[in-house]
């Protein structure tokens, strides 16, 4: 709309400037007239009184068209103006509205994304204390994996010693010496073969209880051999 008044108004500007042309033109026909005959009498004579009045009227007439239009022209920028600068404010206020708008935005997604880092916090500290926790548990788990695992070796052991006694008691002559060195062997081959820390560690505990007892066994073979002779 603004560029359509703006070209109004360069239209009217031409309209007028045409019209001041054709005006000075006659002026300047009129201005040679009376130099060409000298004097107005000279003129008059030519052409007639009525004529001459048609045509300062003309003049006249096209003068204040002239102005009319120049006054209209004048009148149209100032309504450009007047437009130029409603279109300038709405579009400031719009503008306004616009970066006011981004600013709440750019607000509120910086509060989402501190809500979002206090959860990650919040996430990353139950995940820490979780692997505290599982680290812990892991320890005792093997704590008791091998209290457990002294506990079974003491029970075989005490069952053991429990065998030799009733077997002294019940005056038995053979004592399991074949059966422990077997089983001596038995664990030294799993321990070549195993890999597992803690399984070895057990596998070894096993292999001292075993040769700790093949021992003993041996001690009371001979001693029992020494107290037949006697």
């Amino acid at each position: 709309m603004r560029s359509m008044i703006s070209q109004q108004s360069r239209d009217h500007k031409a309209q007028i400037d045409g019209l001041a042309a054709e005006n000075n033109n006659i002026k300047d026909q009129l201005v040679k007239i009376h130099k060409d005959y000298g004097v107005a009498g000279a003129l008059e004579s030519l052409l007639e009184e009525d004529i001459l009045k048609e045509i300062r009227n003309l003049v006249y007439s096209k003068c204040k068209l002239i102005d009319d239009l120049r006054e209209e022209a004048m009148k149209k920028d100032e309504v450009i103006e007047q437009f130029e600068r409603k279109a300038n404010m709405f579009e400031v206020k719009h503008l306004s509205s616009q970066v006011e708008s981004l600013k709440q935005t750019q607000h509120k997604l910086q509060d989402e994304n501190l809500n979002l880092t206090q959860i990650v916090n919040k996430m990353s500290e139950k995940n820490t204390k979780l692997k505290q926790e599982l680290l812990f548990f892991n320890s005792e788990l093997k704590k008791a994996m091998e209290l457990l695992g002294r506990k079974n070796e003491t029970i075989y052991g005490q069952k053991s010693l429990i065998e030799l006694f009733q077997e002294k008691i019940s005056g038995a002559s053979s004592f399991p010496i074949e059966d422990l060195k077997k089983k001596k062997l038995e664990i030294e081959e799993r321990l070549e073969k195993e890999n597992d820390y803690f399984v070895k560690q057990r596998l070894k505990r096993e292999r001292e209880d075993c040769s700790k007892r093949l021992s003993d066994f041996l001690n009371l073979q001979t001693a029992k051999k020494v107290q037949n002779k006697n």
